[in-house]
């Protein structure tokens, strides 16, 4: 089973790099934090207190443009089809729920974790002080499968909607709100930890907490929700 879960990341990740779905990803998150300066001013220390919670922001807007396409390319092409009839007929030896986990893994190697290493280096640039970026990067990788596990269920329920563009960001956001505020709010935390003094590390870790505590709850109940979905189709 894990060697068919590694064939399927394996497949899915050659078929986003084809298509550029990481490498759009990541040049709309560059692209948006090169403009963050021009339209924050010329304000210096505005940016670096703002720029952290920003690049949350545009994490979430990247993942949420690259969801579409979680499942559509297999839905046009008949494999989604295969892939949900095949554990009936025991031509495949990966659940439906497993075979959403693996798709999951691989949107989120060739967005979140690229993003997530690419936030630093961002923030680097438009000046955020050094000590904050390992905050930056920690909290990104805690809070990002989440972005990617509950997008998939936004995936599989708009999956019959030819323009589900607009549509899947209404569903979704409610879902994905709670990973911007506390991650987000985690940096808050970390940047004004020098007027907080000890406190603010019991401060920082309680929504590290909450993100990793979401993200497991995700790990667990999306791919059961979005496998659901899939079966329910017509």
């Amino acid at each position: 089973m894990i060697r068919v879960m590694a064939a399927l990341i394996c497949r899915d990740i050659k078929i986003a790099w084809r298509t550029g779905g990481g490498v759009m990803a990541l040049a709309f998150f560059a692209l948006v934090a090169v403009l963050l300066p021009l339209g924050l001013g010329a304000e210096g220390r505005y940016v670096t207190t703002l720029v952290p919670g920003l690049l949350w922001i545009i994490m979430l807007l990247a993942c949420l443009f690259s969801l579409d396409n979680l499942f559509r390319g297999d839905e046009e092409d008949g494999s989604l089809d295969i892939i949900r009839i095949s554990p009936l007929l025991r031509e495949w030896p990966l659940s439906l729920e497993g075979t959403v986990l693996a798709k999951c893994l691989a949107h989120w190697l060739m967005t979140g974790a690229i993003l997530t290493f690419a936030a630093p280096i961002v923030g680097l640039m438009l000046g955020v002080d050094i000590a904050v970026l390992p905050a930056l990067f920690l909290t990104m990788l805690i809070g990002t499968p989440a972005l990617s596990l509950t997008g998939a269920v936004g995936a599989c329920l708009t999956l019959e909607l030819r323009h589900a563009g607009l549509l899947m960001p209404l569903l979704l956001l409610p879902l994905q709100t709670p990973v911007l505020i506390f991650g987000a709010g985690a940096l808050s935390i970390f940047v004004s930890g020098d007027a907080m003094g000890q406190e603010s590390a019991t401060l920082f870790i309680r929504p590290l907490l909450f993100l990793a505590s979401f993200s497991l709850a995700a790990l667990v109940l999306a791919p059961l929700v979005a496998a659901a979905a899939l079966r329910g189709r017509s």
